[in-house]
């Protein structure tokens, strides 16, 4: 899918490497003016070392950088224009926060006039306008977080960078900055934002886009919704919401590469395929662990299996049951009827639209696809 859009930011097959260790490799990746995309992955994957690059704070091995089609990959990063959040707010603890604000603005010399009027406009955002006159020390790291951001606003960038924002603060604050945050999108919708986290749920609630990061490769990008209920891969189905695989075969194939079925251990499944499918393929299945609801042993188009082990989440019960077949599969059950107990026979019931088959093989059976690179459209 294009997006029509200008774009206002251009990857071109960006390189990253210190010494002989290369940390990011042959990145291409379009942001659109008004897009926020979230860079996940686990450490080391180098989603921050691209975000840095972006920033100009890592120089580049190889490749090109574009923000709003001007090559900037050799400028200095006061000289690109870009607004960058980080996740240790990085204030300037000797300075109100209305000065620490105005920071950027003094060093583009902006009239102080005009430098009081973005200050103001810039706390408003964040609501923090009641704060101007205290210091760092005397807010809450949420409210801390909120003045990083209104410091990143203030020049008016065209590009907003935030690396790990939320992941110094508690699970309360962190919910309140992600609600912040949501709005802030609606009342800033020509900003192209890039969201670098380690946790699936910012990326979920806040990006138009999502790309998969490992070891230094973008695995796989798409829309958000997309990439969860059908990831293109086994690693960013277990990434992104920690999906269940499962290994089948199939077994029919309608005239609709949509109308799979598939056999797991002596069980059938109905689901759903992005390609046609010959009877006979060995395929990987990916099913979500709270699409699954278990039932009694016997109904009509379930899965066979014996409850593992039962631990009270609060809202639910998060269970973990063996197939007929052997495998394990992760159910998140909710709190209604009887309590699961281990030892118990149950059926699993998945509906045709939450068994997604991977384009990717089971291990071990030729044309094996592991951690292919994707470019960006």
């Amino acid at each position: 899918m294009t997006d029509d859009r200008a774009a206002a930011v251009e990857l071109d097959r960006l390189e990253v490497a210190y010494g002989g260790a290369v940390a990011l490799r042959d990145l291409s990746l379009r942001i659109a003016e008004g897009e926020t995309v979230a860079l996940l992955g686990p450490s080391g994957s180098g989603k921050s070392t691209a975000l840095k690059a972006i920033a100009g704070f890592e120089p580049v091995s190889a490749g090109t950088i574009r923000l709003a089609g001007r090559d900037v990959t050799a400028l200095p990063p006061a000289k690109r224009g870009i607004g960058i959040v980080v996740q240790s707010y990085a204030l300037f603890p000797h300075l109100r926060v209305g000065d620490n604000v105005a920071f950027g603005l003094a060093a583009q010399r902006v009239p102080r006039r005009e430098r009081a009027e973005r200050v103001a406009a810039a706390l408003a955002m964040v609501g923090m306008s009641d704060f101007a006159g205290r210091y760092p020390g005397q807010l809450s790291g949420g409210q801390q977080q909120r003045i990083a951001i209104a410091r990143a606003l203030a020049p008016r960038p065209r590009v907003l960078l935030l690396d790990e924002p939320l992941s110094a603060l508690d699970a309360r604050l962190r919910e309140s900055m992600l609600e912040e945050l949501q709005l802030l999108r609606t009342e800033l919708p020509d900003i192209a934002m890039l969201y670098v986290t380690h946790d699936q749920s910012e990326a979920l609630a806040l990006a138009d886009r999502i790309g998969i990061m490992r070891d230094g490769r973008m695995v796989d990008i798409g829309a958000a919704e997309q990439l969860y209920t059908r990831p293109p891969s086994a690693f960013t189905a277990t990434f992104l919401g920690g999906a269940n695989l499962l290994e089948a075969t199939v077994v029919s194939s309608g005239s609709s590469s949509e109308c799979v079925e598939v056999a797991v251990g002596g069980d059938r499944l109905a689901g759903r395929s992005a390609s046609r499918r010959s009877i006979g393929e060995r395929v990987l299945v990916s099913v979500r662990r709270h699409a699954i609801a278990l039932a009694a042993p016997g109904t009509d188009g379930s899965l066979a299996a014996t409850i593992e082990s039962v631990v009270w989440r609060g809202s639910a019960h998060h269970v973990r049951v063996r197939l007929s077949g052997g495998d394990t599969v992760a159910v998140v059950a909710p709190l209604t009827g009887d309590r699961p107990h281990v030892g118990d026979a149950v059926a699993l019931l998945i509906r045709r639209e939450d068994v997604h088959l991977l384009e990717e093989k089971p291990s071990g059976d030729a044309g094996t696809v592991s951690g292919t690179p994707a470019v960006a459209a």
